[in-house]
């Protein structure tokens, strides 16, 4: 976007007339850290269907993904949780597959929209949507960063490194033999 300034009134090449701008929206404009700290952090959780193949499940996904981008929404993250056992049957289903996508928002209007457009779809099971406070913010981007074990953990066994895939030649360990039994004396006691 370009801008000039001319006696406190701002022109842009798309604009043929210029108008003063307030404070505030000089700062929305012009700060690209204004957005960073008045966002709104969301988290949508959704567990869809297993029943169905890769591709549609993708696209189930996309379909979401594409939805907050055409709303206005950035997309922090998407994390494809993957095949889970459910704690109990939903549509007499004992698994799902999960999916996160965490994303920022200036107002929460596009919530509403978002968790209808999940109710209404058969692929969905199940969903959870939450505003993230700075604690839930800075854990997340903890464990994308790995500085959280376990899910480090659990990403190291779906990427071996080559160290770890080569084969490690294993000495056998004999146990030791076992240690003679020796019978006790038995001492019988005869009365006379």
């Amino acid at each position: 976007m370009y801008q000039t300034q001319k006696k406190g009134i701002y022109f842009f090449e798309n604009q043929s007339i210029g108008l003063p701008l307030q404070p505030e929206i000089k700062n929305l404009l012009f700060n690209p850290n204004y957005f960073n700290k008045n966002m709104n952090h969301y988290e949508v959780t959704f567990i869809i269907d297993p029943v169905l193949s890769g591709d549609e499940i993708k696209s189930t996904a996309n379909t979401y993904e594409a939805l907050l981008k055409d709303q206005g929404c950035s997309i922090v993250h998407v994390h494809e949780i993957g095949l889970k056992q459910l704690a109990y049957p939903i549509n007499k289903k004992s698994s799902g597959i999960y999916y996160c996508i965490e994303f920022t928002s200036i107002d929460g209007t596009i919530i509403g929209k978002l968790e209808l457009s999940l109710r209404r779809d058969e692929r969905i099971m199940r969903f959870l949507t939450v505003r993230l406070d700075k604690y839930g913010i800075k854990y997340n981007e903890d464990r994308r960063t790995g500085k959280i074990s376990a899910y480090r953990k659990k990403e190291a066994k779906k990427k071996p490194s080559d160290a770890q895939s080569a084969p490690v030649a294993r000495q056998e360990v004999k146990a030791p033999a076992p240690a003679p039994v020796v019978a006790a004396p038995v001492v019988v006691n005869e009365e006379e």
